[in-house]
């Protein structure tokens, strides 16, 4: 499934449903953000105000369990920007388990804006324009209230 997306992939980690911490980044996403961020938070490229919503979003993608379907335009230092499209699905810690704590997502340019692909860099900020769940066999969030403009 994954063959031919490797180099944009992201495994987060859900750690104590406090944080969300990239583990494991592909080759493509490093060099869009112009660093590895293995080991830093999510939430630092979120807007103070969404972080608290960002972070519930995906705790109901690993809690449920169900597929996340994200359109973000990601901002980038040097003023340019990508609107990216965005799967991602959760992975129990262990056999059983029904909460998962870690989140594999495929995040892959759409189109690039102001820059060539190949000079974006220095990830600034996450804009979410549109987030689906999608049912993989458990059902989908109910209730959930996001910050994102409709």
């Amino acid at each position: 499934m994954l063959k031919g997306d490797l180099a944009n992939v992201i495994l987060y980690d859900l750690v104590d449903r406090e944080d969300l911490v990239y583990r494991l980044v592909g080759e493509d996403i490093k060099k869009r953000f112009g660093y590895n961020p293995d080991g830093h938070s999510y939430l630092e490229f979120v807007q103070p105000e969404r972080r608290q919503s960002a972070l519930r979003a995906f705790c109901h993608c690993a809690d449920t369990p169900c597929a996340m379907h994200v359109l973000v335009r990601q901002g980038f230092l040097k003023n340019g920007y990508a609107d990216c499209e965005v799967l991602g699905v959760p992975l129990a810690d262990k056999e059983g388990d029904r909460e998962g704590r870690f989140l594999l997502f495929v995040n892959r340019i759409l189109e690039s804006h102001n820059a060539p692909a190949r000079d974006l860099r220095d990830l600034q900020v996450a804009d979410i324009y549109s987030r689906r769940f999608v049912d993989i066999g458990f059902g989908c969030p109910s209730g959930f209230y996001d910050l994102v403009p409709r």
